[in-house]
């Protein structure tokens, strides 16, 4: 059986899609891709994808969902994975404009789980002000009180077996859906994160075998991790991007370290 990856990419172009799409296509030749699309796609673009065998699904619904395209992704990737769930072993819900890959997201996975990863582990909750607001408008400052001096676990990035993913995308939608009948203004807003963080810390036991990852552990998420200078930032024989010294098999939220980014534009420019 093959893997998956799945992802949203609305209004982007090649050139907020070639990283990810290139990296991932540099050491992973065989599984599918899925992304969503919709009318705002060039042909251009669609050329480009078609190139590298990476699959769009229309998702003009998202239109008239009254809420934040973080939310209403899942209703689509649900669609998907009732559809597909015969079709594919694994599945990796990502983020699209700022990942790219340096190692092959499929490798080494046993046979039933379910991964979140974690964003920089000096930094919690309670330290970033729109993780808190999320989780205090969801839950109130009781639970919050309960959450915050936990690690922030990122939205944008998700691997799983596909009977986990499939469940953790049900379980978020179901939980938006109760969000949206008690506070529609609320359910308006990109609340994916304040979710998917009172998920991993209040109802992960409900998955096969449930981990938090630490970042650099397989995905490297380092938007909060901005003190990176130049010198923290180097490349090894094989052209593959070390911070620190450590290579992230994935890296999230990258455009945010200019030194990174500079790195990845130079290779893979078209």
């Amino acid at each position: 059986m093959k893997n998956l990856v799945l992802g949203t990419a609305l209004g982007y172009g090649i050139y907020e899609l070639k990283n990810f799409v290139l990296s991932f296509r540099e050491h992973n030749k065989v599984d599918d891709v899925i992304l969503l699309v919709d009318l705002r796609l060039s042909p251009d673009a669609k050329t480009f994808l078609e190139k590298h065998n990476i699959q769009t699904r229309m998702f003009m619904s998202s239109n008239f969902i009254p809420t934040h395209i973080n939310n209403s992704r899942f209703v689509k990737y649900a669609d998907i994975l009732l559809d597909e769930e015969e079709n594919y072993k694994n599945v990796f819900l990502t983020d699209t404009r700022d990942i790219i890959f340096q190692a092959d997201p499929f490798e080494n996975l046993p046979d039933a789980f379910l991964y979140f990863f974690s964003e920089e582990s000096k930094i919690k909750i309670k330290d970033e002000p729109y993780n808190s607001q999320w989780l205090k408008s969801l839950y109130g400052d009781q639970m919050f009180s309960t959450l915050e001096s936990f690690n922030i676990v990122c939205a944008g990035t998700t691997l799983g077996s596909m009977m986990n993913i499939k469940k953790y995308v049900l379980t978020m939608w179901r939980m938006l859906v109760e969000v949206g009948q008690k506070n529609p203004n609320l359910y308006r807003s990109n609340i994916d994160q304040g979710l998917h963080n009172f998920l991993a810390y209040k109802s992960g036991g409900e998955f096969d075998n449930f981990q938090i990852k630490e970042t650099g552990d397989l995905v490297g998420t380092i938007g909060l991790t901005l003190t990176y200078s130049p010198e923290d930032i180097t490349t090894d024989e094989d052209g593959n991007i070390l911070v620190k010294n450590k290579i992230m098999p994935i890296i999230h939220q990258y455009d945010r370290s200019k030194p990174i980014s500079e790195m990845i534009e130079k290779k893979y420019e078209i």
